[in-house]
């Protein structure tokens, strides 16, 4: 748990960086994370934040016949513009995050852009107004106390609570060309090299480099 709650606060941090703030040493954090990845237990990956791009952020409920929804929620988490999907202990709602990376999904309701089958009854979508918990990866609470707040300020954590606050900027970011392929390129893993990072920006490719 102490090195999942490291990779929250410093998802980049290098492998030496992380096993000084853990009191391991380098080779120990490094097979620890290795062998979470391999079993599937973590994904690193960079999720953009639509609220810094002046872009809404949407729950949408699907109301569905019951037994018939067992293929919606992992169709719906493929999708680019969902965030996550969650299926209800009833069988048949199901809730899921959406967010608009793109002109066309802008000018669409998120209602009209999920899928219509046989099986779902009716959606019901509401927009995000205000975030009271969240936000950065250190601030889920979930792991909180898993690292003394010495150990996450050497992993670069401020300590700060997270505030409540508007989920759509008022002076948003306007991303290049550039800046979207590195955002590709995170958003499959989070701890790319710079080398990847910056091949990925040029358009060219380059031997998968680490961070760590």
């Amino acid at each position: 748990m102490r090195s999942i709650r490291a990779l929250q606060i410093a998802p980049r941090a290098s492998f030496a960086s992380t096993a000084v703030a853990l009191g391991l040493t380098e080779g120990a954090v490094n097979r620890r994370y290795r062998r979470l990845r391999a079993d599937g237990i973590i994904r690193v990956i960079g999720v953009v934040n639509p609220g810094a791009l002046g872009q809404s952020r949407w729950l949408v409920r699907l109301r569905c016949r019951p037994g018939s929804v067992v293929a919606i929620p992992d169709a719906l988490a493929r999708r680019a513009d969902v965030n996550w999907a969650a299926l209800s202990t009833a069988g048949c709602e199901i809730t899921c995050a959406t967010q608009s990376r793109t002109q066309e999904q802008r000018e669409d309701p998120p209602g009209q852009r999920l899928p219509r089958t046989a099986a779902v009854l009716d959606i019901n979508a509401f927009a995000v107004l205000r975030q009271f918990m969240g936000g950065r990866g250190h601030y889920w609470a979930a792991l909180q106390g898993a690292l003394s707040p010495e150990q996450e300020a050497m992993l670069g954590s401020d300590g700060s609570a997270f505030t409540e606050s508007p989920v759509v900027t008022r002076d948003p970011v306007h991303l290049t060309a550039e800046d979207e392929t590195i955002l590709d390129t995170l958003a499959t893993d989070v701890r790319a090299s710079l080398v990847d990072l910056a091949a990925a920006a040029l358009g060219t490719n380059s031997p998968p480099g680490t961070a760590w």
